[in-house]
């Protein structure tokens, strides 16, 4: 029920550390309520493995590998 009043249908979304915990967490909840998701974190392999485990909620993730604490 709570889904249907959290509708992200047609929005897109940056998750930073998407690949476990908290973010996966939240990357997971959005693809639900219909967003297409981007998780972000340091270690590729972990986001990939989220990024698996989340399409199966139905919607399309892409796992980058990025530093946000890092301007550069």
């Amino acid at each position: 029920m709570i889904l249907e009043m959290f509708n992200l249908k047609g929005k897109s979304g940056i998750v930073t550390g998407g690949g476990s915990g908290i973010g996966k967490a939240i990357a997971k909840g959005s693809v639900q309520a219909g967003a297409e998701i981007v998780i972000v974190g340091r270690d590729i392999k972990k986001l990939e493995q989220a990024a698996e485990e989340i399409r199966k909620f139905g919607g399309p993730v892409i796992a980058v590998r990025a530093d946000v604490s890092k301007v550069a």
